[in-house]
């Protein structure tokens, strides 16, 4: 984006803040009504965004993000359900203010408690890729291989990579060739190349389709986190996953840290697993956002950027 589009954007959304909040004031009946006004504002929101691109770019439930009582909503509220909570919120504490409704905090209390809830189940039942390694890696293995739970294999995979690891000293880490589960002749991932001044990974024959006398590079300049075996010598050298990262891009982040050591990336053609893509972080209802949740979308945005940073910082 230019810097005019980008000027022109931050513009936009500034003056439909402005312009809703002054409403308020030509509908003072309005005032009153906590539920009526975050109902409003979450529908308007909803319109601009479809008016201008389809998708909820800067919509206000993604401030909430990470560090906010009210992020434990996202899975089942979606972004918009964050922004109708946080204006809702907002109006709570401004009526509590000027003593309009004394008991108004109750209600207040009650969401920001039931977002802190809904946030620590989430982290309890979820059993972190880092904290997993950690463990691994006081274990006497030469090699730890991770797997998405959105994949099917095919006999002897893992022997394939296991062999290639063995043959060449020098790889850190091997991946094998991803097909699409729905089209299986089809290519999901076939290793690829990074540009690091825009922090772009590019995917070799995404979408081709597969034959097994296609030429395929056994060399890479990053690894799907899709499937990856690495040897435990390795993440010594350059760390765990950034756990920073939680999904998209930490992939990449590693591949560049063993590279920057030295070491070699590969692909084994002849290892064949199957990907159902995007399965963990689809929703069950694709009627509104497309098929990936909004916090997915963020993440992929916000990940890229961080990537950035750490390469060019």
């Amino acid at each position: 984006m230019s810097e005019i589009a980008a000027g022109l954007s931050n513009f936009s959304l500034c003056l439909f803040l402005s312009l809703f909040f002054l409403s308020l004031s030509i509908f003072p009946k309005c005032k009153n009504q906590p539920l009526f006004v975050a109902a409003i504002f979450t529908l308007v929101e909803w319109v601009r965004s479809w008016i201008f691109t389809g998708f909820p770019w800067l919509t206000l439930g993604y401030s909430q993000v990470d560090s906010s009582p009210l992020a434990g909503y996202i899975p089942i509220m979606g972004i918009y359900g964050v922004s109708f909570l946080l204006i809702l919120n907002s109006h709570l504490i401004f009526l509590f203010l000027h003593k309009t409704h004394q008991r108004l905090w109750i209600i207040f209390l009650i969401i920001i408690i039931g977002g802190l809830l809904y946030g620590v189940v989430g982290m309890i039942t979820a059993v972190p890729l880092y904290t997993a390694l950690k463990v691994i890696l006081k274990q006497n293995f030469d090699y730890v291989l991770l797997l998405n739970n959105d994949t099917e294999v095919k006999p002897n995979f893992l022997t394939h990579l296991e062999a290639s690891m063995n043959f060449d000293e020098n790889l850190a880490a091997t991946q094998p060739l991803i097909l699409d589960f729905p089209n299986k002749n089809t290519i999901w991932n076939a290793g690829g190349s990074f540009n690091s001044f825009f922090g772009l990974s590019k995917t070799r024959f995404k979408g081709m389709i597969y034959k097994p006398k296609l030429k395929i590079d056994t060399s890479t300049e990053w690894i799907s986190g899709c499937c990856i075996l690495v040897k435990i010598a390795v993440i010594h050298e350059v760390g765990l996953l950034d756990n920073r990262f939680f999904a998209y891009f930490e992939d990449v982040d590693w591949s560049i840290r063993m590279t920057n050591l030295g070491y070699k990336l590969g692909v084994v053609p002849k290892s064949i697993i199957y990907h159902h893509s995007s399965g963990s972080s689809k929703k069950n209802n694709t009627s509104n956002e497309g098929n990936l949740s909004p916090y997915a979308h963020y993440l992929n945005v916000r990940n890229h950027i961080y990537l950035l940073s750490l390469i060019h910082i």
